[in-house]
């Protein structure tokens, strides 16, 4: 192991006249493993004094001593009020000092806050402590001109165009009220008043008038819409359910519940037709000008779908190509973050309330895909340092409105706000933008030959694609 002595700034003279000019921090290199050196770090109780020194002089004008005007106290009668208090501040920043002066001195790109762990420190005596710094990857110089690729290329058919909007029509829900009496069934919407109760008592929520269903829909609790199948227009009806484990209210989720039922209209769908009144419920004057607008939506999914997978291959060729170490921190705060990811968007329990065992395949994937996620991320991070490709306060503030717009209209002042006050939503806000310019620097820079196919060809790619990290509210 060699030492190396650091010499950091020499600091105020003391009035015990002790010269620090020459006090030097000693650093050890204690291990060096991939991307992970650990150091040792030994701060002499000379300079955590000086520091101390320095410290309690910047606060006398701010602090009240009886007996003493402010800026007036001496440093004893300080020390003996304040030094306690201040001390945990001058021993971070004589350890910052120390990192600081590593990591320049070393030349360290290093990926995120340096690791500290204190050894040992007592008054009176030197600090030692253990620094462990994780340093980002070489990336190789990467030609993306000698890259070739596929773009897609479609045209809207007259066909696609029929197609779609016989889809849209399939899709789009008109109900009537019956006309002749008859039981409920499958695909009708039902109206009804409901009182229930929950193991014999009533709870916030269990009761309502004029309640709409769609029976087949899925939007309510497991066995509700089939117990209503059957069910006639002005009687009553029973309906016995066991509220999920995982049911927003803590108070009946996994409890049984009973809604006493009186059934008001019941009405049956519709076919609609591919006509004028169609185009009108989507806010068109008629079907043609109607036909005009979903051909123009078309052919701009078509170039969205086509550019989404262009950059999806160029991801993939990197991925391929590129086998780097990875900073194990930043993999594993990606990790973590996948899996916040992935609990909130999926229930712990079955269908029939029971909780969900571990799936191993899908802690496997969320690994990969953090691989994948961490590997592009520092080729980005390199390429746009490379380009001088950076993110202004103009585009973030920008993305956050345009956000807050689609996402909480009449709620946008109050969503801006709170995301302003959210660095960490911030900082990936900012990585997404980068990494949308980044990838578009890239496709400009690449050989791209243009592969004609038809519209379904290109949804089934599209379909088939795991679109990972791909950004897509800027695909051009």
């Amino acid at each position: 192991m060699q030492i190396v002595g650091v010499r950091l700034p020499p600091p105020a003279p003391s009035k015990n006249n002790m010269d620090l000019a020459m006090v030097e921090t000693q650093v050890t290199k204690l291990s060096s493993k991939g991307l992970l050196t650990e150091f040792k770090a030994t701060v002499p109780d000379e300079r955590i004094k000086s520091e101390l020194e320095i410290k309690l002089n910047s606060i006398s004008s701010e602090v009240k001593v009886d007996g003493f005007r402010p800026g007036k106290i001496p440093l004893p009668v300080l020390k003996s009020k304040f030094g306690k208090s201040v001390m945990g501040e001058v021993l971070e920043k004589v350890v910052n000092d120390a990192i600081r002066i590593i990591i320049e001195n070393n030349k360290l790109d290093v990926v995120a806050q340096p690791k500290v762990k204190v050894d040992s420190y007592e008054e009176g005596k030197d600090l030692s402590c253990k620094i462990s710094i994780e340093v980002f990857p070489e990336v190789p110089e990467i030609d993306f001109s000698k890259m070739k690729f596929n773009r897609y290329a479609a045209e809207v058919a007259d066909g696609d165009l029929d197609h779609t909007l016989q889809d849209l029509a399939s899709k789009h829900k008109r109900f009537e009220r019956i006309k002749t009496s008859r039981k409920a069934k499958m695909g009708d919407t039902v109206i009804f008043d409901y009182n229930a109760t929950c193991e014999g008592k009533t709870f916030p929520g269990g009761s309502g008038q004029s309640e709409e269903i769609e029976l087949g829909s899925g939007r309510y609790i497991p066995g509700y819409e089939e117990q209503m199948i059957g069910v006639e227009e002005n009687k009553d009806s029973v309906v016995n359910v066991t509220f999920p484990a995982d049911y927003r209210s803590s108070e009946i989720s996994g409890k049984k519940a009973i809604f006493k039922v009186h059934v008001k209209e019941i009405k049956e769908p519709l076919k609609v037709n591919v006509d004028d009144k169609l185009a009108q419920d989507f806010g068109s004057k008629n079907m043609q000008e109607f036909k005009e607008k979903v051909r123009g939506d078309l052919a701009h999914q078509n170039d969205h779908f086509a550019v989404t997978i262009l950059k999806r291959d160029i991801t993939d060729s990197l991925v391929k190509k590129y086998n780097l170490p990875l900073p194990q921190g930043m993999l594993n705060d990606t990790l973590e973050g996948l899996k916040r990811e992935a609990l909130s968007k999926s229930s712990n329990v079955d269908d029939k309330g029971k909780k969900k065992e571990k799936d191993k395949n899908s802690d496997d994937q969320l690994q990969k895909k953090a691989q994948r996620m961490v590997l592009l991320n520092i080729i980005f991070s390199r390429f746009a340092k490379k380009h001088n490709i950076s993110v202004s306060e103009e585009e973030l503030t920008s993305a956050i409105e345009s956000q807050a717009k689609s996402q909480y209209p009449g709620q946008e002042k109050m969503f801006i706000e709170q995301y302003q006050q959210n660095p960490e939503a911030l900082s990936a806000l900012r990585g997404k933008i980068l990494e949308v310019k980044v990838l578009n620097e890239i496709v400009s820079k690449v050989k791209i030959d243009e592969k004609k196919v038809s519209v379904t060809e290109l949804g089934k790619v599209m379909k088939t694609l795991d679109t990972g990290n791909i950004n897509h509210h800027d695909a051009h």
